[in-house]
């Protein structure tokens, strides 16, 4: 996993648990599959920025709280 991919694993599921949304619920937010949900916060996957884009507006954070 690379530092970068940490750090947005990281964020995401920080940003996740505070909005008391578990990986299904968001998923389903943002449009996405579950699968891809955990692999973003397990860091075995990086986000395209359209993908990063979904996520904060499901999470009504802005971009840039995942840098």
């Amino acid at each position: 996993m690379s530092r970068r991919n940490s750090l947005f694993a990281d964020r995401l599921r920080f940003l996740r648990e505070a909005a008391g949304l578990s990986i299904p619920q968001l998923a389903a937010a943002a449009g996405l599959a579950r699968q891809t949900i955990h692999l973003l916060e397990q860091g075995k996957r990086q986000p395209s920025l359209a993908t990063a884009a979904r996520l904060s507006r499901s999470l009504r954070v802005n971009l840039s709280e995942f840098a």
